[in-house]
């Protein structure tokens, strides 16, 4: 009788045999790995989704003003300042109406050179600062969320305003 289990000449090949342990475990390796490419994907679209919602928050705070207006004062002082973002900010002190109060400060911040320049030849004097205000800005865009637009001389009492000419 041949014996069918094991051949008389050697074989090359090699014989499988059937382990349900090591099947089991060959599944749970794969299904492992698709759970965490899938977990990694997942987490990139997250943090690709968070950063496009982040810079669309700081193109509106930076383009749209949350409220405008005017300020009427002697500017203090107007410096440049920062470490690594350097912004041009100044303190205005205001007007005041009834001489024995106390002076309020108006912090701002400019952008634009030439606004610094216009600043600088009335420093001393009486101006109106127009400003647009915008919140939520970090402080790499300036320190004040006051940012001043264009600057003007105040009208001396008796006089109609500059701008209505």
């Amino acid at each position: 009788m041949p014996d069918f289990i094991t051949p008389a000449t050697p074989v090359a090949s090699t014989v499988r045999y059937h382990d349900p342990m090591k099947q089991t475990m060959d599944n749970a390796s794969l299904t492992l790995r698709r759970w965490t490419a899938k977990l990694v994907r997942t987490l990139l679209w997250l943090g690709v989704a968070a950063l496009v919602l982040v810079v669309a928050y700081f193109y509106a705070a930076y383009h749209f003003a949350y409220s405008r207006g005017e300020s009427v004062g002697y500017v203090q002082k107007i410096s440049l300042k920062g470490w690594v973002c350097k912004t041009w900010e100044g303190e205005q002190v205001r007007a005041l109406a009834v001489v024995p109060a106390m002076p309020e400060k108006f912090a701002f911040t400019v952008r634009d050179a030439a606004v610094v320049d216009q600043i600088n030849t009335h420093i001393g004097q009486k101006v109106v600062l127009e400003y647009a205000q915008h919140k939520g800005l970090p402080t790499c865009f300036g320190d004040a969320e006051h940012f001043v637009t264009a600057v003007r001389p105040a009208p001396t009492t008796g006089e109609p305003d500059q701008a209505t000419k």
